[in-house]
């Protein structure tokens, strides 16, 4: 009995844990993955809870609150690091001229400019995107609407 509880209370540990990771992709309520994880957690959960089926309903509806703070946490993450890049993605611009004026040409990684990089999450890391040849790039950052992209010759630009 304590031992499937046990269980129960690790499996939503885990669950929470992979609902703020859903939750800082910023696709956000349009994605399917967040509500089959939500109702596989409840199911599982209240399963090993109890045989009760009011203590089932019960831990269910605990879990559905839980899970929907944690993904909806996880979304904060993500805009604040999209709104983050809206501030100081413009840095990196910056950042990637200097870098190519003591270099000769652009990093292929955005970590080859040493510094703190804007727009990062708590689990995902930033959601800045960088391609670069060598002598261009296209550094860009979304959300599941807007697109804001800049090469080396052109600022930020939002597109939908």
């Amino acid at each position: 009995k304590y031992m499937k509880k046990f269980i129960a209370g690790i499996l939503t540990i885990i669950f929470l844990f992979i609902g703020f990771w859903l939750g800082e992709a910023g696709k956000g309520l349009f994605q399917i993955s967040p509500y089959l994880v939500g109702f596989l957690g409840i199911l599982a959960i209240s399963l090993l809870i109890s045989n009760n089926w009011k203590y089932r309903t019960l831990s269910g509806f605990t879990f559905f609150i839980l899970f929907s703070v944690a993904f909806y946490m996880g979304d904060v993450s993500f805009y604040h690091a999209y709104n983050s890049c809206i501030e100081r993605a413009e840095n990196i611009r910056i950042a990637l001229s200097e870098f190519q004026s003591k270099n000769g040409n652009y990093p292929s990684v955005l970590d080859e400019l040493n510094m703190p990089l804007p727009c990062s999450r708590c689990l995902r890391g930033t959601i800045l995107e960088c391609e670069s040849n060598g002598s261009h790039y296209k550094i860009w950052f979304k959300d599941w609407l807007v697109e804001h992209s800049a090469t080396d010759k052109e600022p930020f630009l939002a597109h939908k």
